[in-house]
């Protein structure tokens, strides 16, 4: 993995984004559906947990938060087969397979194949095949609630490079728009947002200590530390990367 920030928006200089890229030909990406989000509320609660032989093996890497809670636009996710809830069409779509690929794309109704291991939707599409989709930014329900009834506020999203590389980008005083610059700059060609607001965008690392045990740490000062919830159980869906 390595790190970096831009300033993707000239008018608010003070607005910056930590990009995280990671090298997907060295690490696989899951995904975890939360114990009550955001199957929950359709009757399909989730583990909350990272796999016990992945943090057995001492290979845990990093986790960050996933999408949105079920009330505010439930958007689908499948994982392993289970339906936690069903997806919809015209919505950012991360696809992941069982060979380790990736791909984002916004959900039409096509059919994904056989080999998939999880999918995650949240909200409409950011980036695809390198143009920015980043509209209706004054649209709530589209891009979610905030604190404040603000547009600008914490925003995470993920993108993936041409060359299949993984992309993390969080930031505060963000717009859409803003966020979808960011990805963008840092190389990805097709992203969608993930969690918002301060509570809920986490990244932690994770550095192994022997006998599946970890020392954790905050990708920076400023985000919550998720790091016991998503080895014990949590109430949102999140991803986690773990090396091959």
């Amino acid at each position: 993995m390595a790190y970096s920030f831009v300033r993707p928006d000239s008018d608010r200089p003070y607005a910056y984004v930590t990009l995280v890229q990671m090298d997907m030909t060295k690490m696989n990406l899951g995904v975890v559906a939360g114990i009550s989000q955001p199957g929950g509320p359709a009757g399909n609660p989730g583990p909350g947990k990272i796999p016990q032989n992945v943090v057995s093996s001492g290979k845990l890497v990093a986790a960050f938060d996933g999408g949105f809670q079920f009330r505010d636009g439930g958007y689908g996710m499948v994982v392993g087969g289970k339906t936690y809830l069903p997806l919809k069409t015209d919505v950012g779509t991360l696809v992941g397979y069982n060979d380790g690929s990736l791909k984002i794309v916004n959900y039409s109704g096509q059919n994904f194949g056989n080999n998939v291991a999880f999918i995650r939707q949240n909200c409409p599409i950011l980036i695809q095949d390198g143009q920015v989709f980043a509209q209706n930014e004054l649209n709530k329900k589209l891009w979610g609630r905030t604190f404040n009834a603000d547009i600008f506020t914490w925003r995470s999203g993920i993108g993936l490079t041409p060359q299949g590389n993984l992309i993390y980008a969080v930031g505060n005083n963000l717009s859409p728009t803003s966020l979808a610059a960011a990805l963008k700059m840092a190389g990805a060609t097709s992203a969608i947002q993930l969690d918002i607001n301060p509570f809920w965008v986490r990244f932690n690392i994770f550095e192994p200590i022997g006998q599946g045990k970890y020392t954790t740490s905050t990708l920076t000062k400023d985000l919550k530390d998720g790091s016991k919830a998503y080895l014990t159980g949590y109430s949102k869906d999140f991803f986690y990367v773990y090396s091959k």
